[in-house]
């Protein structure tokens, strides 16, 4: 189930504090799904870290694989869901908790304790161990991301026509100069 953010909904603050420059929060309601899965060793020859606790990440797009899965999506004015896209202008922090430790082998699923037992009794191999870690949204912050980068890209047209215009302004004053 994707976590379906309403642009609309802002936590309620005075006018004279909102500012999409820095970000307004976003009400998110009760949904508490599951958005992205990321798997870490436990072999401490395999991975040089290991995260405790709670694991935060941020994105700005959603996470899943397109139209197919959208993970973090919004609504479109006729009803449709889509992802989450870098024009929306949206910071979404991500949290995430261990929840199991799993078994993992190439072209397989995730396998739970039991399986990974049976899998080493029966082939007497050993499966490599991975913990499992769950993203959760923990907030989204609405910004003027997509209106901010339209003005940088404008001042640089600017700047660069400027550029231009002072290069022509000093060839002109070059040739004027030239003896005729």
């Amino acid at each position: 189930m994707p976590a379906v953010i309403d642009m609309m909904k802002e936590v309620a603050i005075p006018k004279e504090q909102r500012n999409l420059e820095s970000g307004v929060h976003l009400e998110l309601g009760e949904q508490r799904d599951v958005v992205l899965t990321k798997f870490v060793s436990t072999d401490p020859k395999r991975a040089c870290w290991a995260p405790e606790g709670e694991w935060e990440d941020e994105v700005t797009v959603d996470v899943g694989g397109g139209r197919r899965s959208v993970r973090i999506g919004v609504r479109k004015p006729d009803g449709e869901l889509r992802s989450v896209n870098i024009d929306d202008g949206l910071i979404i922090r991500l949290y995430g908790t261990m929840s199991r430790i799993v078994g993992m082998l190439p072209g397989q699923p995730p396998m739970d304790e039991a399986a990974v037992e049976a899998y080493i009794d029966q082939t007497e191999k050993q499966v490599p161990l991975f913990q499992q870690w769950d993203f959760r949204v923990k907030w989204v912050k609405k910004t003027n991301g997509p209106e901010a980068r339209f003005a940088l890209h404008k001042s640089e047209d600017q700047k660069r026509q400027q550029s231009q215009t002072d290069l022509f302004e000093a060839l002109k004053q070059m040739f004027q100069s030239l003896p005729v």
